[in-house]
């Protein structure tokens, strides 16, 4: 449909799913988020709400619409949250003035699995982390940023323990280098089902690019001081995962203060199917946590250390 059919706000809405294609767009209209074409439907079905339609505008055509009341938002969010999904949430900026057909409006957030903040999207005694990757020759690069609590790493390591890698990690959602994506979309939600994978266009993932986003956010003129000088795959991930985040939180992120480089060569590693049989984390049966190495040994009594003991 041409934009040039719909109505002012319908055009407003357009133009901020453009820019968020792979979210859930919440508009705020009012008293409601209200939803509209294929993220009404998708909506309608996750979240058991009530499609209804609405003029486009010139065109006869009817627009699919659902939405939620402003002050159940929360409610809804943590449940798009916790199903995978990406939401953008764009509100009004200033009252509805007589004369005037259209409201400013501004997408103020981004919340994603990766990015989600309040408590009532978090578990509590695991990280929740955002993971970025990138393949350079036969190296990759995994850079793991949790939010919530600052933690920023990197690692690298041969290309063919991607996969060993990022399930081992355990991220909310991993964004990658669309090209990658394109390529591997399908293995990616058979090897991780309900892991949410954005991409990102290449260029972010380039290594000019991401050492230049990593040293001014850190204030350095090289990343010597933290280890990862020579981690070129690595460096490309980390830099591509904090120019997400700084963009995703309006550049609130100033509690990111470092980034440790992960070393393998000082533990014994073991693999997945070891971890798995030994039940340390998850139960072989059920995947639960009862009857787990760590559910025996869990005495902690915050957040922090559980995370840390899991970690």
């Amino acid at each position: 449909m041409s934009r040039t059919d719909v109505t002012p706000a319908m055009e407003q809405y357009l133009r901020f799913k453009g820019e968020h294609e792979d979210a859930i767009v919440l508009f705020r209209m009012g008293d409601f988020y209200e939803t509209f074409y294929e993220d009404a439907k998708e909506v309608s079905r996750l979240l058991g709400l009530t499609l209804t339609s609405r003029n486009s505008g010139r065109s006869a055509a009817k627009i699919p619409m659902a939405g939620v009341p402003h002050h159940a938002l929360d409610t809804y969010l943590s449940r798009l949250i916790k199903l995978g999904r990406k939401v953008a949430i764009c509100e009004q900026m200033e009252p509805p003035q007589k004369g005037k057909t259209i409201v400013r409006r501004e997408v103020t957030q981004v919340v994603s699995p990766g990015t989600a903040l309040s408590d009532n999207l978090l578990d509590q005694n695991r990280n929740n982390y955002l993971a970025g990757l990138c393949i350079l020759d036969d190296r990759v690069g995994v850079a793991l940023a949790d939010l919530s609590t600052g933690s920023f790493r990197v690692l690298e390591r041969p290309a063919k323990q991607i996969w060993e890698l990022l399930e081992h990690a355990g991220p909310a959602e991993v964004i990658a280098p669309e090209s990658w994506v394109e390529e591997n979309n399908h293995r990616f939600t058979t090897q991780l089902p309900g892991v949410f994978l954005g991409k990102q266009e290449d260029w972010y993932f380039g290594f000019a690019y991401a050492t230049q986003v990593l040293q001014e956010h850190f204030k350095v003129s090289s990343l010597k001081g933290f280890g990862c000088e020579d981690l070129r795959a690595g460096v490309c991930a980390a830099g591509a995962v904090l120019n997400y985040l700084q963009t995703n939180q309006k550049g609130a992120v100033s509690h990111i203060t470092g980034l440790q480089h992960e070393r393998n060569d000082g533990y014994m590693v073991l693999d997945l199917v070891t971890q798995r049989n030994l039940e340390l984390i998850t139960s072989i049966q059920e995947g639960q946590r009862e009857g787990t190495l760590i559910s025996v040994l869990d005495n902690t009594r915050c957040a922090l250390g559980a995370r840390g003991l899991r970690s």
